[in-house]
């Protein structure tokens, strides 16, 4: 009983977090895992070996590439390209979508709003626009494109890592959902902010780019997923030799890049990985019962329970408590993309929404719940459905 009042606890306070006493996720989840071990639920020993390190070496391995991008001025350029490119509010939109999805489906996507938040707003009030519209382009493109590949965002690596789900694969059944949904966010968010967008004045900023050093780190991005499609040696291997490379050909000093690095996540991973083995080991996850779906209105219901978890506890612990029962490949892709998909649902709904909120509010701009709301519901209620009838009709 004890593991599952620890379990219980953990969660509620990640899922209430701003309510607490002032705990982030991180810290949250080695309190779990700490209380799993000195309650002697697990031993020490039973608590390193139950963390997924595959997953943590993966996530550590794109960070590191990805810090080493934007150091060097990579994203002010890609900002920069897009004003230029840009010819009225409308194409503006449709950049911005397509630009956050497909870098969020090759740098995790959190990685990318980190970066991107502040460009997108200063490019906003450049451009004499309201920085809201955009930064929810932003925030749920990048959460769409995340869906895509193995790399985009944590939940897909635990699913692939689980399943043994090869790069091409994961691409082969995710990557078609991703481009159509994100035809389908650009056309709701252009419907809905029409009239703000048709602002736009295209105006130039000044920047710092290193264009040395941002040839040599797409270079090993490349080299990098070229290793993940042709899996000549493991996926968290692959990811470790593109740090190494970053590493070696950075021309930086690795602490100023290991400063960049979200730890708070990692570690964040690591306690939920302790919590979740504990509450395992209890017994517990048998009273999730065999999810045995077969129809497409059972897929359709899993899906929308999916989404729902995903945004009360998080997509992220969802994802690991749900693992363990799942028995078929067409299940574990429908809950890549419902529990992705779902992080578009509500402002807090994704790692990536509140990065996106959180930074934009230090900037001085303000997204509120109902701001969110307003693309979040029929978003995530068209694109979830479209999702799980394509993957039950192609698998």
């Amino acid at each position: 009983m004890i593991e599952f009042i620890i379990f219980a606890i953990t969660y509620l306070l990640i899922a209430f977090q701003k309510v607490n006493l002032r705990l982030d996720r991180a810290s949250i989840a080695l309190i779990g895992a700490t209380a799993m071990i000195a309650s002697g639920v697990l031993s020490l020993r039973e608590a390193v070996t139950s963390v997924d390190y595959d997953t943590i070496i993966l996530l550590f391995g794109m960070m590191v590439v990805s810090s080493y991008l934007g150091r060097s001025g990579f994203f002010d350029f890609v900002a920069s390209r897009i004003i230029l490119k840009a010819k009225n509010g409308r194409r503006l939109l449709l950049i911005i979508v397509l630009t956050s999805g497909i870098l969020s489906a090759f740098l995790v996507n959190d990685v990318v709003c980190i970066f991107m938040t502040p460009i997108v707003v200063r490019m906003a009030l450049i451009s004499e626009l309201n920085p809201i519209p955009l930064l929810l382009a932003l925030s749920t493109s990048a959460n769409i494109g995340s869906c895509a590949t193995i790399v985009g965002n944590p939940q897909n690596m635990l699913i692939a890592m689980k399943f043994g789900i090869p790069f091409l694969e994961f691409v082969r059944v995710l990557a078609p959902i991703s481009a159509v949904s994100l035809l389908i966010c650009y056309i709701i968010l252009y419907s809905l902010f029409k009239s703000e967008i048709s602002k736009f004045k295209p105006k130039t900023f000044d920047f710092k780019l290193d264009r040395s050093l941002m040839v040599r780190m797409l270079i090993v991005l490349s080299v990098t997923i070229f290793l993940f499609v042709t899996e000549i040696y493991p996926i968290p291997v692959s990811a470790l030799i593109g740090a190494t490379l970053a590493f070696i050909f950075g021309g930086q000093r690795p602490k100023d890049i290991l400063r960049n690095i979200d730890w708070s996540l990692l570690i964040f991973f690591a306690g939920l990985f302790v919590v979740i083995a504990g509450f395992e080991k209890g017994g517990w996850t048998s009273y999730l019962g065999d999810l045995n779906v077969k129809t497409l209105k059972d897929y359709i219901i899993f899906s929308g329970i999916a989404t729902i978890l995903s945004n009360v506890i998080s997509n992220v612990p969802f994802v690991m408590v749900t693992l363990p029962v799942l028995k078929t490949r067409k299940l574990a892709f429908v809950l890549a993309m419902a529990s992705t998909f779902a992080g578009n649902l509500t402002l807090i709904g994704s790692v990536a929404n509140i990065i996106v909120a959180e930074m934009a509010d230090s900037l001085g701009v303000r997204i509120s719940f109902l701001d969110y709301l307003k693309i979040g519901v029929p978003l995530t209620a068209v694109t979830v459905l479209l999702g799980t009838v394509m993957i039950f009709n192609s698998i």
